[in-house]
C-alpha cells in the first residue's frame, strides 16, 4: 500500500492494451490483412510507435507476417486457430520432456535453419516447463533398425518426439512407441503423421525457373539418403516447370544410400563421365560445400563452368566466394507450429496436418549462364 493507504495497482502499458485489442480483432476474424499502422493507431486511440510495438509482438508470436508487394501484415489463420485451441485446453502442470531425432550421418551445420528451429523451439517451450534434447541416431536407410530409437525412448522417457528428415519405417515404428510424434521434413509413407517442413517442390520449381531463364538445360540434383518419394516429388516439380515454360530440361537425380562425401563424389564422377550438367542443385549445406570442392578439384569454375544452388541457407554462406545462390527459410514460423503441437497434439483423422513454408530465393553469385552457345559444361 502507498502512503495514502491505497493499494498500488500497476498501470497497463499502452502497448499491452493495443496488443490485446488487436489480438481480439484478429481472433474474431475481423482482419485477414491488417490496415496500415496509422489507421490502426487512429482506430485504437494510441500513437504509431505503440501500434508498431504491438504488431511486432504479434509477429514474434507467429500470429501475423509481412507478405506481398506492400509488405502489409497478413494474419496466419492456422497459428491463430491453434492458439485459440490452446487457450481453451486445460493447463498441464509439471515438467515435460521433448526429444528430437536427427540422422547421425546428416552432418548438419549448426547454422542451418534446422538448428535455428531447435533453438527457437526450446525458447518457446521453456516457459511451459518443457526441456529439450537432440539425439543423433542411426536411421537405417536400407533396413528397419528400431533398436537405437527404442533405446533413446526408454532412457529419456519423453512426452513428445520430433523426427527430423524421418523415413516411412520410422513413421511405422512411431505408431507403437506411445509418444506423440511429429515430423520435421522427411517422408511418412502412407501413414498419417503431423509434418512441418520446407516446401521442396516449390524450392525446386523456383530453382528451375531461375536456371532455365539463364539458359540451363542439363541439370543434376544428387539424392543422398533420400527416399524414392522425395525423388519422385522433385522430378514431378521439374515436369511441371517444363510444361509451364515449354522448355525441355534434362534432370539427373543420381542416388546413394549413405550421406557421405565419398558417395557424393561418386555420383558426380559418374555424371561427368556420362553427361556433365551445367548446374548442380544441392539439398543440404554440406552437400553444397562438398560439390564445390569436387568442381574445384576438376579445374571447373563456379559459375563460369558450372552453376551451384543450395536449397537451404546457412549463416556462413555470405563468407563463401562466390556467394551461394540459396533459399532463406522462416524457421520461427515452423517453431511456433511445432510448439503448439507439442503442447497439444493435433488429431490425425481424417487427415494429419501438414505445414510447409516456402523459401525466399537469394540470388547469389554462384549462378550464371551456362558456358558456350550449346549450354554444356566442359569435360575434364
Amino acid at each position: 500500500m502507498n502512503s495514502a493507504g491505497r493499494v498500488a495497482v500497476p498501470k497497463l502499458r499502452r502497448a499491452d492494451a493495443a496488443e490485446e485489442a488487436l489480438r481480439k480483432l484478429i481472433a474474431e476474424g475481423t482482419f485477414s490483412e491488417l490496415p496500415g499502422v496509422r489507421f490502426l493507431a487512429d482506430a485504437l486511440g494510441v500513437g504509431v510507435p505503440t501500434v508498431s510495438e504491438a504488431l511486432q509482438r504479434l509477429r514474434d508470436q507467429g500470429w501475423i507476417e509481412n507478405r506481398g508487394e506492400r509488405r502489409r501484415f497478413v494474419v496466419k489463420r492456422e497459428v491463430v486457430a491453434r492458439a485459440m485451441a490452446e487457450e481453451d485446453a486445460p493447463a498441464v502442470c509439471g515438467a515435460r520432456h521433448l526429444v528430437i531425432f536427427t540422422p547421425r550421418d546428416s552432418g548438419a551445420s549448426p547454422h542451418e535453419p534446422f538448428w535455428q528451429l531447435v533453438s527457437q523451439l526450446g525458447e518457446l517451450l521453456a516457459p511451459d516447463g518443457w526441456t529439450l534434447r537432440v539425439h543423433a541416431v542411426d536411421y537405417g536407410y536400407d533396413k528397419r533398425n528400431r533398436a537405437p530409437w527404442d533405446a533413446v525412448l526408454s532412457t529419456e522417457r519423453p512426452q513428445a518426439l520430433i523426427i527430423a528428415r524421418g523415413t516411412p519405417w520410422m513413421a511405422d515404428w512411431s505408431r507403437g512407441c506411445g509418444v506423440p510424434t511429429f515430423y520435421f521434413g522427411g517422408d511418412t509413407g502412407v501413414l498419417a503423421l503431423p509434418v512441418v517442413g520446407y516446401d521442396g517442390a516449390h524450392l525446386m520449381r523456383e530453382t528451375l525457373r531461375q536456371l532455365i531463364r539463364l539458359g540451363h538445360r542439363t541439370l543434376a540434383l544428387p539424392a543422398l539418403a533420400r527416399t524414392s518419394a522425395f525423388v519422385k516429388r522433385i522430378r514431378q516439380a521439374a515436369e511441371e516447370v517444363a510444361a509451364e515454360t515449354g522448355v525441355k530440361v534434362i534432370l539427373h537425380t543420381p542416388a546413394a544410400a549413405p550421406f557421405e562425401p565419398v558417395a557424393l563424389r561418386t555420383c558426380l564422377q559418374r555424371l561427368w563421365m556420362r553427361q556433365p550438367p551445367t548446374a548442380l542443385i544441392l539439398v543440404s549445406w554440406y552437400e553444397y560445400l562438398a560439390a564445390y570442392g569436387f568442381l574445384i578439384g576438376k579445374g571447373l569454375r563456379v559459375p563460369e563452368d558450372v552453376s551451384l544452388v543450395s536449397l537451404v541457407d546457412d549463416a556462413m554462406a555470405p563468407w563463401i566466394n562466390p556467394e551461394p545462390a540459396r533459399f532463406e527459410h522462416d524457421a520461427h514460423q515452423l517453431a511456433v507450429v511445432l510448439a503448439g503441437w507439442v503442447r497439444k497434439p493435433p488429431a490425425v483423422e481424417p487427415a494429419a496436418p501438414h505445414v510447409m513454408v516456402r523459401g525466399h530465393w537469394l540470388a547469389g553469385a554462384s549462378v550464371g549462364p551456362p558456358p558456350g552457345a550449346a549450354g554444356t559444361a566442359k569435360r575434364v
